[in-house]
């Protein structure tokens, strides 16, 4: 890296997003790879601070979303997690500071 400090990444993230979610095996890999190069800075962000209506975490409609656009994206996001990474370092070594949200 160019300087001595390491690149902080501050990331923006709803804790009860599964989106969100889907980041941490790639971050949690840089930080195991680079942790002398690289410091993650998470932050809070609720998406929805009142939701209305209120979702049932049983009821059907979380389940439905779940099963039509988390699930698959999960599976591609653990097989491309090597390749993400690698590429996010590569931006870090030219940028002293990164946001993600």
């Amino acid at each position: 890296m160019a300087s001595t400090s390491p690149a902080r990444i501050s990331v923006w993230s709803d804790y009860v997003c599964p989106f969100c979610y889907l980041e941490l095996p790639v971050l949690d890999r840089l930080q195991a790879e680079h942790a002398e190069e690289v410091e993650i800075d998470w932050r809070a962000f609720e998406l929805r601070p009142e939701p209305a209506p209120t979702l049932d975490p049983n009821g059907d409609y979380l389940h439905r979303v779940w099963n039509q656009s988390v699930s698959s994206r999960a599976s591609t996001r653990v097989r491309n997690t090597v390749r993400h990474t690698s590429s996010l370092f590569k931006v870090l070594k030219n940028a002293s500071t990164i946001e993600l949200s």
